[in-house]
């Protein structure tokens, strides 16, 4: 089969976006720019429109709707708010716009099934192998991080490993040695995961787990493969816990001793304590402005003013957001942020579970990005995830290459539009 070059370079670059962008620094942003100037160059010279189904015009609807809302706040707030909204500050909002391009692109230049099944497990496989040698050659008793933060590194961990089983049958087909490589993805990825020391990422291990379980009920050893990787969560899970080195004990063990602290009214000005206050925080500008919010600077501005007179409030001065993103969006924007962030999440998961029902060679793909969706919607719960632009690249990518895949299939099955 003879590939052009615009095919070959967007392949490359979903190939190796998901291992180099959780370990270089700017890598992540740098090869989104790449794909939306290959996406930008293949509209120019294309001479074909693509014409999209209705499902899948709403979940584009869905990340141009979302920017729209959050820039129209600034004359919102610019009129009732004043001094809350003081400068321009939307460049991550705006930066989701590019899930257009990106589905656009994939659409395109058809990407590989390939690429995306090898690059998700080359980045898992990568981010374990990395972290492992962190911890026990670099920095031991420090938590494993990429080129960013330990808890991106492990969120993305989490998120490849579990994508990277939705794959196994793709490996299968291949040859049955193949299946060694989601495999060490999965277990990798968690590695990683618990070596980062991210309790965000480990809290959304239950759910994806059930999501495995239950797409493995389409597979003819259908319980070897749930016992294996129940077995797997487990062995790895306890493993991490135990494991000399490993950032996770300490992390466990003193997060439930601060958490009760705190509810037992004891200062302790641990990081359980710090986030409950800050969601205290946003809970309370939530109840008093729950249809504008303040802008994306009045979460903080009130967290200085309050500290002028409460003592306690100095110990999360630092945090510009409340470290949750329906809050940080509801604390921003009102009930009309939580809106559109709920939104990007659920349209496209809407389509992938459509997808899922419609065809068995496009339950995979399907299955990998409600994966990533789930994920990142249960990161969201304890990291204000949109506000770092790793995290946004990722969910972008990982999400637009599932949902072209599920069509690009369906296009080769010859089932059509």
């Amino acid at each position: 089969m003879k590939f052009k070059p615009l095919q070959i370079a967007s392949n490359s670059l979903l190939l190796i976006f998901p291992a180099l962008a959780s370990l270089v620094e700017h890598a992540s942003s740098t090869l989104l720019a790449l794909m939306t100037l290959l996406s930008i160059y293949q509209w120019i010279r294309s001479k074909e429109k693509i014409k999209f189904s209705r499902d899948e015009r709403l979940v584009l609807y869905s990340f141009v709707i979302y920017p729209i809302v959050c820039v129209s706040f600034i004359l919102i707030h610019w009129l009732f708010l004043p001094g809350y909204q003081a400068k321009w500050d939307h460049g991550h909002e705006i930066r989701l716009l590019a899930f257009i391009v990106l589905y656009y692109l994939f659409l395109k230049t058809t990407i590989r099934a390939g690429a995306f099944w090898y690059g998700i497990s080359l980045g898992a496989i990568v981010n374990g192998i990395y972290a492992c040698i962190y911890i026990y050659l670099l920095e031991a008793g420090a938590r494993a991080t990429g080129g960013y933060h330990p808890i991106a590194f492990g969120d993305a961990s989490i998120a490849l490993g579990f994508m990277s089983m939705a794959g196994l049958q793709y490996f299968r087909q291949k040859h049955r040695l193949m299946t060694l490589i989601p495999l060490s993805a999965f277990v990798l990825g968690l590695m990683a995961a618990i070596l980062s020391g991210t309790k965000g990422a480990l809290i959304a291990v239950p759910l994806l787990i059930v999501v495995l379980l239950i797409q493995a009920g389409s597979h003819p050893k259908r319980w070897t493969i749930r016992a294996a990787a129940v077995a797997a969560l487990i062995i790895i899970s306890l493993g991490g816990y135990f494991m000399p080195g490993s950032p996770m004990d300490d992390r466990i063990n003193k997060g439930i001793e601060r958490t009760m602290a705190y509810f037992g009214n004891q200062q302790t000005d641990a990081e359980p304590e710090k986030r409950l206050k800050m969601w205290s925080v946003a809970f309370s500008i939530i109840k008093d402005n729950p249809l504008m919010g303040l802008g994306k600077k009045g979460y903080h501005q009130v967290v200085e003013d309050r500290a002028e007179t409460d003592p306690e409030m100095a110990g999360i001065l630092e945090y510009g957001t409340p470290h949750n993103m329906y809050l940080t969006n509801m604390t921003s924007f009102g009930i009309a942020g939580l809106i559109v962030l709920l939104a990007v999440f659920i349209a496209p998961a809407a389509v992938l579970i459509k997808w899922m029902r419609r065809d068995e060679t496009i339950r995979p793909y399907a299955y990998a990005g409600l994966i990533a969706i789930i994920a990142y919607m249960q990161f969201a719960l304890t990291e204000s995830i949109f506000a770092r632009n790793i995290n946004i690249s990722f969910y972008l990518i990982l999400t637009a290459s599932a949902l072209a895949l599920c069509r690009l299939q369906k296009s080769a099955a010859g089932t059509g539009q």
